[in-house]
């Protein structure tokens, strides 16, 4: 598959309903000239990257995840200094498809992934999974005896938001700046707390 292939391929979605150019089209079509710009780039400094490295749009197994991620799990850890729950959160989103949903099958598997093994694995494993509930990161509904049935990840950017306005909430200054910096480079969109409060 050539660059260009690979780079629609990668941004790819439904054509729209009439033929006018959008500025949604707009978008995709600048988008796909700079994937394709950057893998050539990637092909310059290693010219067999593309047999060695991880393709999504080939492969089974992979989740769309936030690129700010990284930085939601840092503060996730921040706050939650004795009970750090954020392996449990990043590997909740490798369970969950599209649409921040999964239903709990195997919690024993879920603590296993997460870092935690022995006797009291499930037990720890659902403490962090209270955590991650009482910060907000996360909702949960029962199934019968199971008290994680189902599980709803929210926007982790509303979440953030959320928790930065609350009173000590443990959140600094210096990851927050850093946060909204990091949203600016790749086009991300923090909103207010204000727009937040009016869609709850």
């Amino acid at each position: 598959m050539t660059k260009s292939k690979i780079a629609r391929k990668i941004v790819s979605e439904k054509a729209p309903l009439s033929n006018k150019k959008t500025g949604h089209d707009r978008a995709r079509k600048k988008r796909t000239k700079l994937i394709a710009k950057h893998l050539a780039q990637r092909d310059l400094l290693w010219p067999d990257a593309e047999q060695r490295v991880w393709n999504w749009g080939e492969s089974k197994g992979y989740v769309h995840i936030p690129r700010l991620i990284p930085l939601v799990m840092k503060v996730i850890k921040e706050i939650s200094p004795k009970q750090d729950p954020s392996l449990v959160y990043l590997e909740l989103w490798t369970r969950c498809m599209d649409g921040g949903f999964f239903e709990v099958d195997d919690e024993d598997a879920c603590a296993y992934a997460s870092g935690y093994t022995g006797q009291r694995s499930v037990r720890t494993w659902r403490e962090r999974m209270r955590k991650l509930r009482d910060l907000g990161f996360i909702e949960v509904k029962r199934s019968g005896n199971r008290e994680f049935g189902s599980i709803l990840i929210i926007n982790p950017l509303q979440v953030c938001v959320n928790l930065k306005s609350a009173k000590k909430s443990g959140v600094t200054d210096a990851w927050w700046t850093a946060f909204i910096s990091r949203a600016k480079k790749i086009g991300a969109v923090i909103p207010s707390a204000s727009e937040i409060k009016e869609k709850v």
